[in-house]
């Protein structure tokens, strides 16, 4: 498990932890005041720059930043009214000091040093997103100035859309204006255990896991470097044509409110199935995206009664089928067919992992603990 993120960089929003307790020492202030008060037009200010986030989909900060001025102002009021319960003597030397240590908060808050308190425990590079430790990987290729094929939707969720943005302009795959001819690099982001197949499909590839958590600890996700060559590039241009039917994808769950059913990305996807290229690597991965999603709304919206198995299992089945069914995939799906009742098929599936990995200690507990025996 991660370490607990305790140092002081990791907390705060707008406003660190200093700035903060100024703002609500404000708030207490201004709502103490008799008389004339400017309180009912700060209240109604801040109202009227959240309402982008009350109206759109989410609070995210670039959508609520007008209420910035608001909460200076109340935290300001704050500041003032610390200065004025200190003696005579301290007032004039406690707003510079104040303002140093709230800057040098926000300094490690951008930048945190390596180790100790103000990280949290954990060194800097363990904490980047997979997508930014794969742009890193990446970056020698995009600045060769050579575009080529970036998959980084090869994954079950899509919690983190930023090695897709900011790899666009090199981006044959997705962005409309390069050449889809004449590349000679491709990049994937993917689950760890599609390495070894997809090394043997394409020799010289090389990989490198994401790091999680703690220093050198790999996490479930790998970036591979796959050399295009003419007797290859027809696959991955395919790979590609299959991209932009991703992307519509994930940028609908990435534009859903927080808290909203995802039925309609479960229709979508049981819809886009029939034009999935007959590719074992697409199969498997547009398998494990509906899986993701499926189980997604049986576990956060039990009540929602438009996700129905049989609708989605014909096509978890047949995706499946035209899979690579390596042993990860087939646990996968075993346990899913446990978990809705269909033993039987979940203890072949089962039988099929423990082909490719005989004696798997982890793969029998499995076993027992869904009621499918040894």
């Amino acid at each position: 498990k991660d370490p607990p993120i305790c140092g002081l960089h990791s907390l705060g929003g707008f406003f660190n932890v200093l700035l903060g307790a100024c703002f609500w020492v404000g708030v207490l202030e201004l709502s103490g005041r008799r008389g004339k008060s400017p309180a009912p037009a700060l209240g109604a200010g801040m109202v009227l720059a959240l309402m982008p986030g009350f109206l759109s989909v989410g609070f995210e900060p670039l959508r609520v930043m007008a209420c910035l001025p608001f909460l200076l102002v109340v935290a300001a009021w704050g500041l003032q009214a610390l200065a004025r319960a200190l003696p005579k003597g301290g007032q004039a030397a406690f707003v510079p000091v104040f303002l140093l240590a709230y800057a040098g908060v926000d300094a490690l808050r951008l930048c945190p040093l390596p180790g100790g308190l103000f990280s949290g425990g954990r060194p800097a590079p363990a904490a980047q997103w997979e997508g930014q430790q794969a742009y890193q990987w990446f970056r020698p290729y995009f600045s060769e100035q050579k575009p080529g094929f970036i998959f980084s939707d090869m994954i079950a969720d899509t919690g983190d859309p930023s090695l897709a943005y900011t790899t666009y302009f090199w981006n044959a795959a997705w962005n409309p204006k390069l050449p889809a001819s004449g590349i000679q690099w491709s990049a994937v982001l993917t689950e760890s255990h599609y390495a070894p197949l997809l090394s043997r499909r394409f020799p010289g590839s090389r990989w490198r896991p994401m790091v999680l958590g703690e220093a050198g600890k790999a996490g479930g996700r790998i970036a591979g470097l796959l050399p295009v060559t003419a007797e290859n590039a027809g696959v991955f241009r395919q790979w590609a044509d299959w991209n932009g039917a991703l992307e519509e994808i994930n940028l609908r769950i990435w534009n859903l409110a927080d808290g909203q059913p995802r039925s309609g990305v479960l229709r979508d996807l049981v819809l886009l199935y029939p034009k999935v290229p007959p590719d074992p690597f697409l199969q498997s991965c547009f398998y494990e995206k509906l899986a993701f999603n499926y189980t997604w709304e049986k576990t956060f919206h039990p009540e929602d009664g438009q996700t129905d198995w049989a609708e989605v299992s014909p096509v978890l089945r047949a995706s499946f089928a035209q899979s690579y069914q390596d042993a990860p995939l087939c646990e996968k799906f075993g346990r899913l067919l446990a978990v809705e009742g269909q033993k039987a098929e979940a203890r072949e599936v089962f039988q099929k992992a423990l082909e490719q990995s005989p004696g798997n200690p982890w793969l029998l507990a499995e076993m027992r603990e869904l009621g499918l025996g040894n």
